[in-house]
């Protein structure tokens, strides 16, 4: 598939950078000042954000040189950071707006973007990545539950389920394909409003995704699919995933309706940024090695490992139901082999097109040559501002007020709080979400 993809973008670059000769080095003194402002303003906004102030990180957001083609990031950064401050009706409008740019974008070729084919793929409008797009419903209908508008949550979890289809029968999609938060968010929604038979669907999906990826499944999604499947009477089920699982005891579901739930969702520090990676592959068009750039992710280790919930004389630890550190890692390395063969047949078009340029005139040669090898970047744009992972805790307690503490623990050894600590009333048979960021450093 990549062999038509080259093909198609060496056609076109060469006859676009034709046509842009005539105006020399304005476009692309434009374009790479327009990559440093951005590049440099999300720097700053993640540095305050990793120092935990989140007022001067959306300071820093307003004062930011955001062009056009990074307005979805911008929108999503800002929702997310007021989603941590507690703005909840806010952060909602922003991500409806980012959500309806990028599906606007979505809908546009790159291949048909002008710049992106004959300069480097920064230059076309961030239409967000599959992960992003997910997580963006999944923070959304979060924003819907704070809110007490379970219906809202409802429908955007469902809009997240005709994306994943969508993308799971896709012929030669680049990305991931599902998301195990949003899908066992899914079956938390569906719980609220007492769908038991989807919550359980739900909840075999986010089961199949950890399959899928070959990792452990987390404990409290192996005690929901026991929970329920024992609640629906599907015993040949239960049985063949109580053989498998490691948990063998859960909290009957018919005792729920006297006791009180509380799941509590924590999203722990900063995902990882991309940066450009210089790699040398050979070109057969030009029979001799090529320098490229490409995104990359360095090496990052989570600097905290999971956090301790207490409520009633009751202790929960968290466990992470995505590492969207390592979803981004994956994302990206489905993209690879796209991104590689359409970053070959730019850089052969350009220096195609130099040659030609140099036959006529030499001095015009030299200077398209020099503008393609000082233009030719990675496309690093992401998600900033995402957490590393989330983790989830569940807890059952009695109905009626309880104190409730949260703790996170660093490399091993309890390092402070989260500032979660609270009095909650709860009710029998009754559901209560608690989310908290914990972003900083």
């Amino acid at each position: 598939m990549y062999k038509e993809q080259v093909d198609l973008t060496l056609v076109r670059c060469a006859n676009i950078l034709h046509a842009l000769r005539p105006l020399g080095l304005s476009v692309l003194a434009l374009t790479l000042v327009a990559c440093a402002s951005f590049a440099l303003d999300q720097a700053d906004v993640r540095r305050n954000l990793s120092q935990g102030r989140l007022d001067l990180a959306l300071q820093g957001l307003d004062k930011g040189q955001y062009g056009l083609r990074d307005q979805a990031l911008y929108k999503l950064d800002k929702a997310m950071l007021l989603r941590a401050k507690g703005d909840y009706e806010a952060s909602n409008e922003l991500f409806e707006s980012a959500k309806q740019a990028m599906e606007i974008l979505n809908a546009t070729s790159i291949s048909e973007n002008v710049l992106s084919v004959t300069i480097n793929e920064g230059t076309r409008s961030y239409a967000g990545q599959p992960y992003e797009q997910l997580l963006l419903y999944a923070y959304k209908a979060l924003n819907y539950i704070a809110l007490g508008d379970n219906n809202a949550a409802r429908v955007e979890i469902l809009q997240a389920d005709v994306k994943m289809r969508e993308w799971s029968s896709a012929a030669d999609w680049e990305g991931i394909k599902a998301s195990s938060f949003v899908r066992y968010l899914a079956g938390i929604i569906f719980e609220l409003s007492g769908e038991w038979d989807n919550a359980l669907i739900a909840y075999r999906k986010a089961y199949q995704v950890f399959q899928d990826a070959g990792a452990e499944t987390p404990e409290y999604l192996q005690r929901d699919l026991l929970r329920l499947t024992a609640h629906q009477g599907l015993t040949d089920e239960h049985d063949k995933l109580l053989a498998g699982f490691t948990v063998k005891t859960w909290p009957e579901h018919k005792n729920l309706r006297d006791q009180s739930e509380i799941i509590f969702i924590y999203h722990q520090g900063l995902v990882s940024l991309m940066q450009e990676k210089a790699v040398h592959i050979f070109s057969p068009q030009l029979s001799h090695m090529i320098r490229i750039a490409v995104p990359d992710y360095s090496l990052q280790k989570p600097y905290v490992n999971n956090a301790l919930l207490w409520v009633a004389q009751s202790e929960a630890r968290t466990e992470i139901v995505e590492n969207i550190d390592a979803l981004a890692r994956e994302n990206l390395s489905a993209r690879m082999p796209g991104i590689t063969a359409r970053t070959m047949a730019r850089v052969v078009a350009k220096k195609v097109a130099a040659s030609n340029a140099g036959e006529q005139d030499a001095f015009a040669g030299l200077l398209l040559d020099i503008a393609g090898l000082v233009s030719e970047r990675a496309d690093t744009r992401s998600w900033s501002s995402l957490p590393a992972t989330i983790q989830i805790a569940r807890i059952v307690v009695p109905p009626g007020e309880h104190r409730l503490h949260a703790t996170a623990r660093r490399a091993g050894f309890i390092a402070g709080d989260l500032d979660l600590e609270r009095t909650i009333n709860v009710a029998a048979g009754q559901i209560n979400i608690i989310s908290i960021h914990d972003i900083a450093n």
